[in-house]
């Protein structure tokens, strides 16, 4: 079975550094949400392990002093803003029908198709019917694994974007972090371990139409495997 990930991205505004990357193949959540703010407000060492300094370009982290969200998780997000506020960072929902408070993280997904997505076998660099007029069917080359897209993807980040010269800014998005720095001590969060208590246990799994198969162990309720399997 293939499915098409979903991105969760943070960004920051003044520099227009990648705090946050994560990619899952459940729908954007809650849990998505504070999976990418758990990268957010930590030292990225998984980046400094793989490119080291770079340019500054793997030193993006920090607390927000203010999250602007996606509207659609105002209500279903009460969890997370709570925490937020036990953290000291403010969450301001954007406005239905504002488009120009998301257009810095879109153009960023434009910028990451360009860099990484369609570059790949199974990207999509046209529209969908002049894709079928070339015969190009992307989805026969969907083989790729999460781990292996999220490398990718950051490769692109740390070695591109953060250190190519940025056409809003005229520097390099690690550069202009840097500077902020400099003017700003980089504020962060006491207790970073209540994050990871608010996410709880995780477990990989697997679903099939038998049901779902967890540390040897197979569980079979009928109708929430038939729902499990819809919502794929």
């Amino acid at each position: 079975m293939t499915e098409r990930p979903w991105l969760t991205l943070a960004i920051d505004v003044y520099s227009r550094m990648i705090l946050g990357a994560v990619l899952t193949f459940e729908p954007p959540s809650v849990y998505s949400a504070l999976l990418c703010l758990r990268q957010v407000v930590r030292a990225k060492d998984f980046l400094i392990e793989a490119y080291g300094y770079h340019k500054g370009a793997t030193d993006g982290y920090g607390k927000p002093l203010t999250l602007v969200m996606d509207n659609g998780w105002e209500f279903s997000g009460l969890s997370m803003q709570t925490w937020c506020a036990a953290a000291g960072i403010n969450v301001v929902w954007a406005p239905v029908a504002t488009p120009t408070f998301k257009a810095i993280v879109e153009r960023f997904f434009r910028t990451l198709n360009e860099l990484v997505w369609h570059r790949l076998g199974s990207g999509i660099p046209f529209k969908p019917h002049e894709m079928k007029a070339l015969g190009l069917e992307p989805r026969d080359q969907a083989i790729y694994n999460l781990d292996y897209l999220q490398r990718r993807m950051w490769q692109a980040i740390v070695t591109i974007y953060h250190v190519e010269e940025h056409s809003t800014l005229n520097m390099a998005p690690a550069e202009r972090w840097e500077m902020g720095l400099k003017a700003k001590l980089r504020p962060t969060i006491d207790d970073i371990g209540s994050l990871d208590k608010m996410l709880g246990n995780v477990e990989r799994c697997v679903l099939t139409p038998e049901g779902v198969s967890v540390r040897g162990q197979r569980f079979h309720d009928p109708a929430m495997t038939s729902q499990l399997l819809e919502n794929l």
